[in-house]
């Protein structure tokens, strides 16, 4: 990012800086644990922090200035006031952005959106330099975050974008003017804050292909209904398993730990392998070929690509414990992840003895029970044989499981470890084992792994 401090001048009229118009800004940063000597430091009020306490700190580092509120009492040099320090971060990057020409691809979905972004960042990579969001830099302060760490050497930008009400996704295309855009999905994720219906989660994320312009391009998931009647003045590429896709996956068969198929284009077929299972991950894989193609990567690059890509820790990697593989999902959940993970368990494992092991879902809102409900439904009519739950509405799963309230007592547990004991008796009880472990991210299921593997 190329900027100097007589740019920030003319963009925040309202502060104290000294420096020279020409000076360079090194960095910004919202964190007061990594400010670097230089940094433009933002002093963001949180729900549980004011990032205001930690100025002085800042100073003393090396900052070299600071984005402030206005209501701010502190009086010393080098601040910049503003209404709201986020809003102004906004402003910011969309300056900054405008400082590029190089392809910026925008990916949202209520599921699939990190995993399709690392692995497209993965097969661009093999070309040149990319740019991506990291971990969860996706909303209203994480993707300026992003944007602040373009850089003029780079060939692609990709910046994932969350979503928790209407609106968000609007405001962040605002700053990032995506040149080509995925939604990987519409599901019952974030229901709290868009009214509670996959009506209300198709129209928040429709705001990033509503967002594009003619000379754009959308790559459209044309199996889901709420995707492909998505309106955009963009062109149009879809992608899907149906007949009648720009591009089709299809002979998808599961071999070891991976998956083969094949990628049907204008008559043309391409032969993929992937280190992933399940149809979900397929789609993902196929929107990144999309992607890729339509950049101009030649069909065998795209290939190896996607055949190199590994998982990432707790996004679906197997671990063997005792007589038993542990599928480790415990990244996030909402309904419809849950039943891509356990679909996918249920083919690749058909003759073995399956656990599901599941945290609460959580920001489901007013449907929340009645989801977990649902979801026990569905995994018994699957066949799983049986489940042990930990956290908010856990309970539901037992319910829709059919366990009996003396049964389901047994099985909804306080405690990480105490469910990690019961987990433990039942693996040794029984052969050809198969464990999913899967919860949102705020129930920390990895912790009955951890606390499994330390009993070895």
């Amino acid at each position: 990012m190329k900027l100097t401090f007589g740019e920030i001048k003319n963009l925040f009229p309202d502060h104290t800086l000294t420096m020279d118009n020409s000076e360079p800004v090194q960095g910004i940063c919202r964190d007061s644990r990594t400010i670097r000597k230089g940094d433009i430091y933002t002093a963001i009020r949180g729900e549980n922090f004011d990032g205001h306490i930690f100025l002085n700190d800042c100073f003393n580092k090396g900052a070299k200035a600071a984005f402030v509120a206005k209501d701010f009492r502190g009086e010393r040099n080098n601040l910049v006031r503003v209404d709201d320090v986020v809003l102004a971060m906004g402003k910011l990057a969309a300056y900054c952005r405008g400082k590029f020409d190089q392809p910026v691809i925008a990916i949202t979905g209520s599921n699939g959106k990190t995993t399709t972004k690392k692995l497209l960042a993965h097969v661009l990579g093999s070309q040149g330099c990319v740019i991506a969001s990291e971990g969860n830099l996706n909303n209203h302060i994480g993707v300026p975050v992003t944007v602040f760490s373009f850089d003029a050497k780079a060939q692609y930008f990709i910046v994932e974008m969350g979503m928790s009400h209407p609106g968000e996704i609007k405001y962040l295309t605002e700053i990032v003017r995506p040149n080509l855009a995925v939604i990987t999905s519409v599901g019952q994720a974030h229901l709290e804050g868009v009214g509670g219906t996959l009506h209300g989660v198709a129209n928040a994320k429709g705001e990033l292909f509503a967002a594009l312009k003619g000379e754009d391009t959308a790559f459209v998931y044309d199996d889901d209904p709420y995707i492909s009647a998505m309106g955009t003045k963009a062109a149009r590429v879809t992608y899907g398993f149906s007949n009648g896709c720009d591009l089709q996956a299809k002979d998808i068969k599961t071999v070891d730990d991976g998956t083969v198929f094949t990628v049907e284009r204008e008559q043309h077929e391409v032969s993929v392998r992937i280190n992933m299972t399940g149809k979900h991950n397929v789609q993902n894989a196929l929107a990144v070929f999309a992607v890729a193609s339509h950049l101009g990567l030649p069909d065998d690059v795209i290939v190896d690509g996607l055949k190199s890509f590994r998982i990432d820790f707790n996004r679906g990697r197997r671990l063997c414990y005792q007589n038993a593989i542990v599928i480790d999902d415990t990244y996030n959940a909402n309904p419809d992840s849950m039943m891509a993970s356990f679909n996918s368990l249920f083919e690749e494992y058909p003759d073995s003895y399956t656990i599901g092991v599941l945290g609460g879902m959580l920001e489901l809102g007013k449907q929340s029970l009645a989801l977990h409900v649902a979801l026990g439904e569905f995994l018994k009519q699957k066949g799983l044989n049986e489940l042990l739950v930990y956290g908010a509405h856990a309970e539901g799963y037992l319910t829709g499981f059919g366990y009996s309230s003396q049964e389901a007592k047994k099985r909804l547990f306080e405690t990480h470890g105490d469910l990690a004991a019961v987990l433990k008796d039942t693996i040794g009880k029984k052969e050809k084992v198969v464990v999913m472990l899967k919860g949102s991210r705020g129930m920390t299921m990895e912790k009955v792994l951890t606390t499994l593997q330390s009993a070895v």
